[in-house]
């Protein structure tokens, strides 16, 4: 499968949230077409009596590029022994399902990841910054877009129905093969 790239913003929510902006927990980074990197991650989102989803939002909202909810399968809490400074952790979460988009990531080294996190004292966002590994403004989901998901996500839903006309049976068929849904040669 291709992965679409494109600018996302990733919100962890509680799991059936009504309000968007009140369900949103964290950011997070794709990894993987199923990983998600939260740094920092909240006391919330490490709560395990609370199911978790995952949204996968490209940004500027626009109906053609869908959004992606998955279920959260896994958290995996990533931490120095204590004690150790605030917001020095990550969260791995196991997602669903796969996404349709591409990682956010750029590729890195071990030891230089593990030398910028001594020097950003545990801080994942600031070290994946500096190594430039993660696109600049991922960490930013605007309220508004939160706000607009469920109108966004309803239209993205609306079911398309078209009608397609042919004079003759040939291009009725080429008109089916041109979906590549069969195995037809043209």
């Amino acid at each position: 499968m291709t992965s679409v790239r494109t600018d996302l913003r990733l919100s962890v929510q509680i799991r059936g949230a009504s309000d968007r902006v009140a369900g949103h927990l964290a950011t997070g980074v794709l990894a993987g077409e199923d990983i998600v990197l939260v740094p920092a991650p909240p006391d919330d989102l490490l709560e395990t009596s609370r199911e978790l989803e995952l949204l996968v939002i490209p940004v500027p909202l626009r109906r053609t590029m869908l959004i992606e909810r998955f279920r959260v399968r896994k958290t995996i809490h990533y931490a120095q022994r204590p004690p150790y400074p605030e917001n020095a952790s990550i969260a791995a979460l196991k997602i669903a399902g796969f996404s349709r988009y591409a990682t956010q990531m750029a590729d890195l080294s071990v030891s230089a990841m593990a030398a910028e996190l001594d020097r950003a004292r545990g801080d994942w966002w600031a070290a994946m910054s500096a190594l430039r590994i993660i696109p600049a403004g991922i960490r930013n989901i605007p309220a508004g877009v939160l706000r607009e998901l469920p109108r966004m996500e309803e239209e993205q839903n609306r079911s398309c129905r078209e009608a397609v006309r042919t004079d003759s049976y040939a291009d009725e068929v080429g008109k089916v093969c041109h979906l590549k849904i069969c195995r037809c040669q043209q």
